[in-house]
């Protein structure tokens, strides 16, 4: 890592993709937008240059100038989440570096597609982690005032919906409600009931 510019500077040598002598330079480089808005406040941006082209991740921050050290190229102590911000600069140089050195021939936009597709499922997962979570507390309550015994959850409601429906709903149209990439993830969470399917079908033959 070169320390002659400011942000953050990448630059290393693969002898086995790249010329003798060639080196990949990609600078990723925290910075202030221009379009400053009506509080006087300004878009912080992430951008990312390889190959003398530029792109912009969008951390969805605005700040004060005054929080800005243009020298360093980071949020100053000043701003109240300076830390998270930074971090998040921070961030991106380690996921870019871990992308180049596996595919030197990456592009930048490449770079920011797929590192905007990782945050979204982290945020998504999380998401999903928080509402679960307060959806736990709001079953737990239901089952004091209903004085039942069995704890419910989402766990367990998701099994119970599995055992409803493992018989009376065609296995395609479950994949899509449980958002399997693959049949077969479906159909081994239905086997119990694709089974008993079965065995009512071969009864009723027998007992003909």
């Amino acid at each position: 890592m070169s320390n002659s510019c400011p942000g953050i500077c990448i630059s290393w040598e693969r002898e086995e993709t790249q010329p003798k002598g060639k080196q990949i330079m990609v600078t990723i480089k925290a910075t202030l937008k221009k379009n400053q808005d009506k509080s006087g406040k300004y878009p912080l941006v992430i951008r990312i240059t390889k190959d003398r082209k530029s792109v912009f991740i969008n951390t969805n921050q605005r700040i004060d100038a005054k929080h800005w050290d243009n020298t360093q190229h980071r949020v100053k102590k000043s701003h109240p989440t300076s830390q998270r911000l930074n971090r998040q600069i921070a961030d991106v140089h380690d996921y870019a570096l871990t992308i180049l050195q596996t595919n030197p021939h990456i592009t930048a936009l490449q770079i920011k597609q797929q590192y905007q597709a990782q945050t979204q499922a982290t945020e998504l997962a999380t998401r999903i982690k928080t509402i679960t979570r307060n959806l736990n507390r709001h079953l737990e309550k239901i089952q004091e005032k209903a004085g039942i015994e069995k704890k419910l959850s989402m766990h367990i409601a998701h099994h119970t919906f599995e055992s409803l429906a493992g018989g009376s709903i065609p296995v395609q149209v479950l994949q899509k409600l449980y958002r399997h990439f693959s049949i077969t993830t479906t159909v081994n969470y239905q086997r119990n009931f694709i089974h008993e399917e079965t065995d009512e079908a071969l009864e009723k033959v027998v007992n003909f």
